[in-house]
């Protein structure tokens, strides 16, 4: 059981063959972190206001949150549930949040000043 879910906050990894699921925790601002192949379960304690987003890096390792408050963007370690970096950002609505583990810049990708 969650704390109550209005935004249906949820997320899955599958890309390092391990599942793994993380959802709203118990309490205001927790996250919920299941590792299904160590069979592992984690609450991070996130933020102190209810979360906005929430989002995964594909082999399930970092987790980035957003909270409902609007101030802040927090990566964690989701294995472990370290605190990584921390962002300001301005008060929007964040609808969703996309972790990539390494940018590559293919030979077509052009940028304009």
């Amino acid at each position: 059981m969650t704390i109550s879910n209005p935004k249906g906050l949820c997320e899955v990894s599958q890309g390092s063959g391990h599942p793994v699921l993380v959802c709203p925790g118990l309490r205001k601002g927790q996250v919920w972190v299941d590792h299904y192949g160590s069979k592992q379960t984690k609450f991070i304690v996130a933020h102190d206001s209810a979360l906005s987003c929430l989002g995964l890096t594909q082999d399930g390792r970092l987790l980035a949150t957003a909270s409902s408050k609007g101030t802040l963007i927090r990566i964690f370690n989701a294995l472990d549930g370290s605190l990584l970096q921390e962002g300001f950002r301005l008060k929007i609505v964040m609808v969703a949040v996309s972790l990539q583990p390494k940018f590559e810049r293919s030979p077509k990708t052009k940028v304009q000043a």
